[in-house]
Protein backbone atom coordinates (compact mmCIF):
# COMPACT_ATOMS: atom_id res chain seq x y z
CA UNK A 1 0.00 0.00 0.00
CA UNK A 2 1.48 3.25 -0.99
CA UNK A 3 2.47 5.46 2.11
CA UNK A 4 2.43 9.54 2.40
CA UNK A 5 4.13 11.52 5.02
CA UNK A 6 4.50 15.22 6.23
CA UNK A 7 6.74 15.98 9.13
CA UNK A 8 7.40 19.38 10.80
CA UNK A 9 9.37 20.28 13.81
CA UNK A 10 8.47 23.52 15.70
CA UNK A 11 9.66 25.58 18.32
CA UNK A 12 6.87 25.18 20.28
CA UNK A 13 5.73 22.37 23.19
CA UNK A 14 3.95 19.15 22.21
CA UNK A 15 1.51 19.94 24.72
CA UNK A 16 0.11 23.25 22.66
CA UNK A 17 0.44 20.96 19.20
CA UNK A 18 -1.17 18.37 20.61
CA UNK A 19 -4.20 20.85 22.10
CA UNK A 20 -4.72 22.10 19.01
CA UNK A 21 -5.73 18.53 17.58
CA UNK A 22 -7.25 17.64 20.13
CA UNK A 23 -9.46 20.47 20.54
CA UNK A 24 -13.13 20.89 19.06
CA UNK A 25 -12.54 23.63 15.73
CA UNK A 26 -9.38 21.65 14.65
CA UNK A 27 -11.41 20.10 12.53
CA UNK A 28 -12.22 23.30 10.74
CA UNK A 29 -8.85 25.03 11.11
CA UNK A 30 -7.22 22.03 9.21
CA UNK A 31 -9.77 21.18 6.69
CA UNK A 32 -8.89 22.51 3.01
CA UNK A 33 -10.37 25.86 2.63
CA UNK A 34 -10.06 25.82 -1.20
CA UNK A 35 -12.75 22.87 -0.96
CA UNK A 36 -16.54 23.31 -0.57
CA UNK A 37 -16.81 21.11 2.72
CA UNK A 38 -19.18 20.68 4.85
CA UNK A 39 -19.57 18.49 8.28
CA UNK A 40 -22.95 16.97 8.31
CA UNK A 41 -22.53 14.74 11.49
CA UNK A 42 -19.85 14.37 14.52
CA UNK A 43 -21.08 11.49 17.05
CA UNK A 44 -19.32 10.64 20.44
CA UNK A 45 -15.83 12.48 21.86
CA UNK A 46 -12.75 13.71 19.95
CA UNK A 47 -10.92 9.80 21.14
CA UNK A 48 -13.82 7.80 19.49
CA UNK A 49 -15.70 10.17 17.31
CA UNK A 50 -17.21 9.36 13.79
CA UNK A 51 -16.99 12.68 11.50
CA UNK A 52 -19.44 12.78 8.70
CA UNK A 53 -18.61 15.40 6.21
CA UNK A 54 -19.16 16.26 2.69
CA UNK A 55 -17.39 17.23 -0.15
CA UNK A 56 -18.34 18.99 -3.49
CA UNK A 57 -15.59 20.48 -5.56
CA UNK A 58 -17.82 20.64 -7.97
CA UNK A 59 -21.80 19.47 -9.23
CA UNK A 60 -21.24 16.05 -7.84
CA UNK A 61 -20.56 15.42 -4.25
CA UNK A 62 -18.73 13.00 -2.22
CA UNK A 63 -19.73 11.84 1.54
CA UNK A 64 -16.33 10.69 3.39
CA UNK A 65 -17.18 8.56 7.15
CA UNK A 66 -14.01 9.27 9.08
CA UNK A 67 -13.52 6.48 12.86
CA UNK A 68 -11.24 7.92 15.23
CA UNK A 69 -9.33 5.07 16.96
CA UNK A 70 -5.70 4.28 18.07
CA UNK A 71 -5.66 6.77 20.60
CA UNK A 72 -3.02 7.44 23.29
CA UNK A 73 -3.81 11.18 25.05
CA UNK A 74 -0.38 13.49 24.40
CA UNK A 75 0.74 11.21 21.32
CA UNK A 76 -1.15 10.08 18.94
CA UNK A 77 -4.46 9.25 17.19
CA UNK A 78 -5.82 7.96 14.15
CA UNK A 79 -9.16 8.75 11.60
CA UNK A 80 -9.23 5.78 9.29
CA UNK A 81 -12.11 6.08 6.26
CA UNK A 82 -14.94 4.20 6.75
CA UNK A 83 -17.00 5.05 3.94
CA UNK A 84 -15.16 7.55 1.24
CA UNK A 85 -14.05 7.86 -2.06
CA UNK A 86 -10.90 5.80 -1.63
CA UNK A 87 -10.05 2.39 -1.52
CA UNK A 88 -8.09 2.96 1.98
CA UNK A 89 -7.38 5.96 3.90
CA UNK A 90 -5.61 5.69 7.56
CA UNK A 91 -4.26 8.82 8.79
CA UNK A 92 -1.94 9.10 12.11
CA UNK A 93 -1.44 11.91 13.78
CA UNK A 94 1.69 12.23 16.17
CA UNK A 95 2.82 14.72 18.24
CA UNK A 96 6.22 13.68 19.38
CA UNK A 97 8.08 15.76 22.26
CA UNK A 98 11.64 16.89 21.00
CA UNK A 99 12.17 18.43 24.53
CA UNK A 100 13.28 21.93 25.84
CA UNK A 101 10.02 22.97 23.93
CA UNK A 102 10.45 21.86 20.80
CA UNK A 103 7.73 19.11 19.53
CA UNK A 104 7.60 17.17 16.10
CA UNK A 105 4.12 16.71 13.96
CA UNK A 106 4.30 13.61 11.72
CA UNK A 107 0.96 12.87 9.56
CA UNK A 108 1.73 9.48 8.56
CA UNK A 109 -1.52 8.15 5.70
CA UNK A 110 -1.68 4.45 4.70
CA UNK A 111 -3.90 4.83 1.79
CA UNK A 112 -4.56 2.73 -1.64
CA UNK A 113 -6.74 4.60 -4.77
CA UNK A 114 -9.71 3.43 -5.92
CA UNK A 115 -9.96 1.34 -9.41
CA UNK A 116 -6.99 -0.56 -8.27
CA UNK A 117 -3.66 -0.32 -10.96
CA UNK A 118 -5.68 2.42 -13.21
CA UNK A 119 -6.52 4.85 -10.37
CA UNK A 120 -2.74 3.81 -8.91
CA UNK A 121 -1.68 5.76 -12.48
CA UNK A 122 -2.96 8.76 -10.23
CA UNK A 123 -0.40 8.76 -7.13
CA UNK A 124 1.83 11.40 -8.50
CA UNK A 125 -1.03 13.98 -8.82
CA UNK A 126 -3.18 12.63 -5.43
CA UNK A 127 0.71 12.85 -3.64
CA UNK A 128 1.13 16.37 -4.94
CA UNK A 129 -2.02 17.49 -3.59
CA UNK A 130 -1.62 16.10 -0.46
CA UNK A 131 2.04 17.48 0.03
CA UNK A 132 -0.02 21.47 -0.61
CA UNK A 133 -2.57 20.19 1.51
CA UNK A 134 -0.04 19.31 4.20
CA UNK A 135 1.88 22.27 3.78
CA UNK A 136 -0.49 24.68 4.74
CA UNK A 137 -1.70 22.40 7.14
CA UNK A 138 1.22 22.61 9.37
CA UNK A 139 1.91 26.22 8.06
CA UNK A 140 -1.55 26.83 10.04
CA UNK A 141 -0.84 24.79 13.58
CA UNK A 142 2.31 26.38 13.97
CA UNK A 143 0.46 29.72 13.49
CA UNK A 144 -2.78 29.61 15.27
CA UNK A 145 -0.75 27.08 18.25
CA UNK A 146 1.97 30.45 18.29
CA UNK A 147 -0.84 33.29 18.98
CA UNK A 148 -3.01 31.39 21.04
CA UNK A 149 -0.17 31.01 23.35
CA UNK A 150 0.77 34.55 23.64
CA UNK A 151 -2.60 35.25 25.32
CA UNK A 152 -2.91 31.81 27.42
CA UNK A 153 -2.18 33.81 30.63
CA UNK A 154 -5.42 35.45 30.38
CA UNK A 155 -6.89 31.91 30.32
CA UNK A 156 -9.79 30.42 28.59
CA UNK A 157 -12.64 33.15 28.11
CA UNK A 158 -16.39 33.18 27.29
CA UNK A 159 -16.59 34.83 24.09
CA UNK A 160 -20.37 35.55 22.57
CA UNK A 161 -20.84 36.14 18.76
CA UNK A 162 -23.63 37.54 16.84
CA UNK A 163 -23.69 36.23 12.65
CA UNK A 164 -21.76 33.33 13.58
CA UNK A 165 -23.36 31.08 10.92
CA UNK A 166 -21.93 33.67 8.23
CA UNK A 167 -18.85 34.01 6.51
CA UNK A 168 -16.95 35.28 9.53
CA UNK A 169 -18.37 34.02 12.24
CA UNK A 170 -18.27 29.90 11.77
CA UNK A 171 -14.79 30.50 10.78
CA UNK A 172 -14.06 32.54 14.11
CA UNK A 173 -15.91 30.03 16.60
CA UNK A 174 -13.26 27.30 15.22
CA UNK A 175 -10.94 29.73 15.65
CA UNK A 176 -11.90 30.74 19.34
CA UNK A 177 -12.95 27.12 20.43
CA UNK A 178 -9.32 25.67 19.26
CA UNK A 179 -8.04 28.66 21.71
CA UNK A 180 -9.94 27.02 24.67
CA UNK A 181 -12.61 29.70 24.99
CA UNK A 182 -15.86 28.89 25.55
CA UNK A 183 -18.08 30.14 22.62
CA UNK A 184 -21.58 31.21 22.44
CA UNK A 185 -23.60 31.96 19.63
CA UNK A 186 -26.20 34.76 19.60
CA UNK A 187 -29.16 32.90 17.87
CA UNK A 188 -32.91 33.75 16.11
CA UNK A 189 -35.71 32.12 16.78
CA UNK A 190 -35.22 29.30 14.15
CA UNK A 191 -32.16 29.46 12.79
CA UNK A 192 -29.56 27.20 12.96
CA UNK A 193 -27.08 25.77 15.37
CA UNK A 194 -24.13 25.73 13.27
CA UNK A 195 -21.32 23.08 12.46
CA UNK A 196 -22.32 19.75 14.34
CA UNK A 197 -18.31 19.48 15.52
CA UNK A 198 -18.11 22.77 17.34
CA UNK A 199 -19.90 22.89 20.46
CA UNK A 200 -21.36 26.46 20.89
CA UNK A 201 -24.38 26.71 23.38
CA UNK A 202 -27.01 29.07 21.95
CA UNK A 203 -27.82 32.82 23.41
CA UNK A 204 -31.67 33.79 21.84
CA UNK A 205 -32.38 37.03 20.71
CA UNK A 206 -34.12 38.51 17.43
CA UNK A 207 -33.66 42.20 16.59
CA UNK A 208 -35.98 42.50 14.72
CA UNK A 209 -38.95 42.12 18.10
CA UNK A 210 -36.45 43.37 19.91
CA UNK A 211 -36.02 40.44 22.35
CA UNK A 212 -33.00 39.02 23.62
CA UNK A 213 -31.59 36.68 26.65
CA UNK A 214 -30.20 39.22 29.12
CA UNK A 215 -29.54 36.57 31.19
CA UNK A 216 -27.51 34.44 29.53
CA UNK A 217 -25.20 37.24 28.98
CA UNK A 218 -24.26 38.02 32.04
CA UNK A 219 -20.49 37.46 32.83
CA UNK A 220 -19.66 37.03 29.33
CA UNK A 221 -15.85 38.08 28.78
CA UNK A 222 -16.02 39.59 25.10
CA UNK A 223 -18.47 39.87 22.80
CA UNK A 224 -18.10 40.19 18.54
CA UNK A 225 -20.81 41.70 16.89
CA UNK A 226 -20.82 40.66 13.31
CA UNK A 227 -24.73 40.16 12.67
CA UNK A 228 -26.26 42.48 9.16
CA UNK A 229 -27.77 42.24 5.98
CA UNK A 230 -24.98 40.92 3.36
CA UNK A 231 -24.55 43.73 1.15
CA UNK A 232 -23.58 42.08 -1.87
CA UNK A 233 -26.87 39.90 -1.22
CA UNK A 234 -29.35 41.91 -3.96
CA UNK A 235 -29.20 45.08 -6.17
CA UNK A 236 -28.96 48.38 -4.14
CA UNK A 237 -32.77 49.05 -4.33
CA UNK A 238 -34.29 51.52 -1.64
CA UNK A 239 -35.84 49.06 -0.12
CA UNK A 240 -32.58 47.00 0.52
CA UNK A 241 -30.88 49.78 1.44
CA UNK A 242 -32.99 50.33 3.99
CA UNK A 243 -33.43 46.75 5.14
CA UNK A 244 -29.39 47.16 5.63
CA UNK A 245 -29.10 50.09 7.50
CA UNK A 246 -32.32 48.77 9.44
CA UNK A 247 -30.04 45.47 10.16
CA UNK A 248 -27.30 46.92 11.99
CA UNK A 249 -28.51 49.57 13.78
CA UNK A 250 -31.53 47.65 15.05
CA UNK A 251 -29.04 44.95 16.19
CA UNK A 252 -26.22 46.88 17.22
CA UNK A 253 -28.60 48.80 19.26
CA UNK A 254 -30.28 46.10 21.13
CA UNK A 255 -27.19 44.47 21.74
CA UNK A 256 -25.32 47.40 23.32
CA UNK A 257 -28.18 48.81 25.60
CA UNK A 258 -28.33 45.09 26.80
CA UNK A 259 -24.85 45.17 27.53
CA UNK A 260 -25.10 48.13 29.29
CA UNK A 261 -27.56 46.93 31.37
CA UNK A 262 -25.94 44.18 33.03
CA UNK A 263 -24.65 43.69 36.07
CA UNK A 264 -21.28 42.38 34.53
CA UNK A 265 -20.96 43.71 31.22
CA UNK A 266 -17.87 41.89 28.90
CA UNK A 267 -14.63 43.73 29.20
CA UNK A 268 -15.01 44.54 25.18
CA UNK A 269 -17.29 44.42 22.14
CA UNK A 270 -16.12 44.46 18.96
CA UNK A 271 -18.61 45.65 16.38
CA UNK A 272 -17.93 45.27 12.68
CA UNK A 273 -18.29 47.43 10.18
CA UNK A 274 -15.86 48.35 6.83
CA UNK A 275 -13.73 50.29 5.09
CA UNK A 276 -15.67 51.43 1.98
CA UNK A 277 -16.79 54.06 3.20
CA UNK A 278 -13.67 56.24 3.37
CA UNK A 279 -13.12 59.06 1.25
CA UNK A 280 -11.09 58.26 -1.93
CA UNK A 281 -7.80 60.11 -1.17
CA UNK A 282 -5.77 59.74 -4.32
CA UNK A 283 -2.68 58.02 -4.13
CA UNK A 284 -2.39 58.60 -0.53
CA UNK A 285 -3.40 56.05 2.15
CA UNK A 286 -6.13 56.68 4.39
CA UNK A 287 -6.06 55.13 8.11
CA UNK A 288 -8.80 55.60 11.06
CA UNK A 289 -8.10 59.21 11.53
CA UNK A 290 -9.81 59.81 7.89
CA UNK A 291 -12.59 60.93 7.28
CA UNK A 292 -15.52 59.46 5.66
CA UNK A 293 -16.89 60.18 2.36
CA UNK A 294 -21.17 61.06 1.75
CA UNK A 295 -22.05 57.47 0.26
CA UNK A 296 -24.71 55.09 1.39
CA UNK A 297 -22.30 53.02 3.44
CA UNK A 298 -20.26 55.51 4.96
CA UNK A 299 -24.00 56.49 6.10
CA UNK A 300 -24.31 53.11 7.07
CA UNK A 301 -20.91 52.95 8.80
CA UNK A 302 -21.46 56.13 11.19
CA UNK A 303 -25.03 54.82 11.95
CA UNK A 304 -23.61 51.08 12.81
CA UNK A 305 -21.18 52.59 15.05
CA UNK A 306 -22.89 55.50 16.91
CA UNK A 307 -25.43 52.38 17.74
CA UNK A 308 -22.50 51.65 19.88
CA UNK A 309 -22.76 54.27 21.74
CA UNK A 310 -24.74 52.51 25.09
CA UNK A 311 -21.49 50.33 25.49
CA UNK A 312 -19.11 52.87 25.25
CA UNK A 313 -20.92 55.08 28.26
CA UNK A 314 -20.80 51.97 30.71
CA UNK A 315 -17.37 51.22 30.39
CA UNK A 316 -17.13 48.47 28.06
CA UNK A 317 -13.99 48.61 25.68
CA UNK A 318 -15.67 49.20 22.02
CA UNK A 319 -13.07 48.16 19.26
CA UNK A 320 -15.15 49.22 16.13
CA UNK A 321 -13.27 47.14 13.38
CA UNK A 322 -13.40 48.28 9.92
CA UNK A 323 -13.49 45.34 7.74
CA UNK A 324 -11.99 45.27 4.56
CA UNK A 325 -12.28 42.54 1.38
CA UNK A 326 -12.29 39.12 3.24
CA UNK A 327 -10.16 36.71 0.91
CA UNK A 328 -11.61 32.91 1.05
CA UNK A 329 -12.68 30.65 -1.71
CA UNK A 330 -15.41 29.69 1.00
CA UNK A 331 -17.68 33.43 0.16
CA UNK A 332 -17.54 36.60 -0.67
CA UNK A 333 -15.06 38.20 -3.47
CA UNK A 334 -12.78 35.18 -4.20
CA UNK A 335 -15.58 32.88 -4.10
CA UNK A 336 -17.09 35.08 -7.30
CA UNK A 337 -14.21 35.75 -9.06
CA UNK A 338 -12.32 32.14 -8.44
CA UNK A 339 -14.31 30.33 -11.29
CA UNK A 340 -14.31 33.26 -13.60
CA UNK A 341 -10.54 33.16 -13.38
CA UNK A 342 -10.48 28.96 -13.35
CA UNK A 343 -12.28 29.15 -16.64
CA UNK A 344 -9.73 31.70 -18.08
CA UNK A 345 -12.00 34.25 -18.32
CA UNK A 346 -10.76 36.76 -15.89
CA UNK A 347 -8.84 40.16 -16.29
CA UNK A 348 -9.04 44.25 -14.31
CA UNK A 349 -12.06 45.45 -13.29
CA UNK A 350 -12.95 49.10 -14.42
CA UNK A 351 -9.74 51.07 -14.96
CA UNK A 352 -7.45 48.82 -12.66
CA UNK A 353 -5.93 51.43 -10.65
CA UNK A 354 -8.30 51.55 -8.01
CA UNK A 355 -7.06 49.88 -4.78
CA UNK A 356 -8.40 47.12 -3.19
CA UNK A 357 -8.12 46.60 0.80
CA UNK A 358 -8.29 42.93 1.83
CA UNK A 359 -6.79 40.32 4.14
CA UNK A 360 -6.77 36.78 3.71
CA UNK A 361 -9.13 34.98 6.55
CA UNK A 362 -6.65 34.19 8.63
CA UNK A 363 -5.19 37.38 9.31
CA UNK A 364 -9.28 38.51 10.08
CA UNK A 365 -9.91 35.84 12.51
CA UNK A 366 -6.01 36.70 14.41
CA UNK A 367 -7.59 40.40 14.45
CA UNK A 368 -10.31 39.70 16.35
CA UNK A 369 -8.25 37.74 19.17
CA UNK A 370 -5.96 40.35 18.84
CA UNK A 371 -8.27 43.04 19.40
CA UNK A 372 -9.90 40.53 22.62
CA UNK A 373 -6.50 40.82 24.50
CA UNK A 374 -5.18 44.10 23.80
CA UNK A 375 -6.24 47.06 26.01
CA UNK A 376 -5.14 49.53 23.62
CA UNK A 377 -7.41 48.75 21.00
CA UNK A 378 -10.55 51.09 21.08
CA UNK A 379 -12.24 52.69 18.70
CA UNK A 380 -11.91 52.39 14.51
CA UNK A 381 -9.54 49.92 13.92
CA UNK A 382 -8.72 49.19 9.98
CA UNK A 383 -8.80 45.20 9.44
CA UNK A 384 -6.98 45.59 6.03
CA UNK A 385 -3.68 43.84 4.89
CA UNK A 386 -0.08 46.52 5.27
CA UNK A 387 0.05 45.74 0.92
CA UNK A 388 -3.28 47.80 -0.61
CA UNK A 389 -2.93 46.51 -4.02
CA UNK A 390 -4.77 47.87 -7.93
CA UNK A 391 -7.36 45.90 -8.91
CA UNK A 392 -5.48 44.96 -11.77
CA UNK A 393 -2.27 44.10 -9.96
CA UNK A 394 -4.61 41.79 -7.58
CA UNK A 395 -6.32 40.40 -10.45
CA UNK A 396 -2.97 39.64 -11.94
CA UNK A 397 -1.90 37.69 -8.53
CA UNK A 398 -4.98 36.21 -8.81
CA UNK A 399 -4.32 34.38 -11.80
CA UNK A 400 -0.61 34.04 -11.45
CA UNK A 401 -1.59 31.39 -8.20
CA UNK A 402 -4.39 29.65 -10.04
CA UNK A 403 -2.13 29.57 -13.48
CA UNK A 404 -4.46 30.90 -15.65
CA UNK A 405 -4.46 33.93 -17.75
CA UNK A 406 -5.86 37.20 -17.01
CA UNK A 407 -6.66 39.14 -20.23
CA UNK A 408 -10.29 39.50 -20.37
CA UNK A 409 -11.09 42.82 -18.86
CA UNK A 410 -14.57 43.88 -17.54
CA UNK A 411 -15.21 47.51 -18.06
CA UNK A 412 -16.53 49.95 -15.58
CA UNK A 413 -19.77 50.61 -18.38
CA UNK A 414 -20.63 46.67 -17.51
CA UNK A 415 -20.02 46.65 -14.29
CA UNK A 416 -21.76 49.60 -13.41
CA UNK A 417 -24.84 48.13 -15.73
CA UNK A 418 -24.58 44.99 -14.02
CA UNK A 419 -25.01 46.18 -10.62
CA UNK A 420 -25.89 49.49 -10.43
CA UNK A 421 -24.82 51.45 -7.18
CA UNK A 422 -23.35 48.32 -5.74
CA UNK A 423 -20.90 48.47 -8.43
CA UNK A 424 -19.03 51.28 -6.02
CA UNK A 425 -17.93 48.92 -3.96
CA UNK A 426 -15.55 47.31 -7.07
CA UNK A 427 -14.79 50.47 -8.63
CA UNK A 428 -13.94 52.50 -5.83
CA UNK A 429 -10.53 53.69 -5.24
CA UNK A 430 -10.07 52.33 -1.36
CA UNK A 431 -6.45 52.98 -0.63
CA UNK A 432 -6.39 51.92 2.90
CA UNK A 433 -3.71 51.60 5.73
CA UNK A 434 -4.08 49.15 8.97
CA UNK A 435 -2.38 51.96 11.47
CA UNK A 436 -3.98 50.99 14.28
CA UNK A 437 -2.98 47.70 14.06
CA UNK A 438 0.68 48.52 13.47
CA UNK A 439 0.61 50.27 16.31
CA UNK A 440 -0.84 48.34 18.61
CA UNK A 441 1.51 45.34 17.29
CA UNK A 442 -0.29 43.16 15.98
CA UNK A 443 2.07 40.91 13.41
CA UNK A 444 0.38 40.21 10.48
CA UNK A 445 0.16 36.30 9.11
CA UNK A 446 -0.16 36.94 5.59
CA UNK A 447 1.34 40.65 5.20
CA UNK A 448 0.97 40.13 0.74
CA UNK A 449 -2.40 39.86 -1.02
CA UNK A 450 -0.47 36.75 -2.80
CA UNK A 451 0.40 34.98 0.46
CA UNK A 452 -2.90 34.74 2.09
CA UNK A 453 -4.05 34.10 -1.88
CA UNK A 454 -1.98 30.87 -1.87
CA UNK A 455 -2.93 29.76 1.19
CA UNK A 456 -6.78 30.47 0.74
CA UNK A 457 -6.61 28.23 -2.29
CA UNK A 458 -3.76 25.70 -1.48
CA UNK A 459 -1.34 27.00 -3.97
CA UNK A 460 1.93 27.16 -1.44
CA UNK A 461 5.06 27.41 -2.82
CA UNK A 462 7.16 24.06 -1.84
Amino acid sequence: MPIFEHVSDFDIPAQQVWDFHARPGAFARLAPTWQNLRVVEAIGPFESMRLTFRIQPGPIGVTWVAQHEGYEPGRQFQDRMVRGPLARWLHTHRVIDLGSGRSRLHDHIDYALPMGPIGALGRGLFEADLRRMFTIRHNRTLEDCTRHAAFSGVGPLRIAITGSTGLIGENLCAYLLNAGNTVYRLARPGSTAGSPDLPTPVIRWDPDTGTIDAAELEGIDAVVHLAGRNIGSARWTQAFKHEVMQSRVRSTSLLTKTLASLKNPPRVLISASGVSGYRDNGDSPVDESSPLDASFLAEVTRAWEGATGDAQRAGVRVVLLRIGAVLTPRGGLLARLRPIFNAGLGGRIGPGTQRLAALGMDDMLAIIEHAIHTPTLRGPVNAVAPECPTNADFTRTLARVLRRPAVLPAPASIIRALFGEMSSVALKNNYVRPLALERSGYRFVHPTIEAALRTQLGRPNL
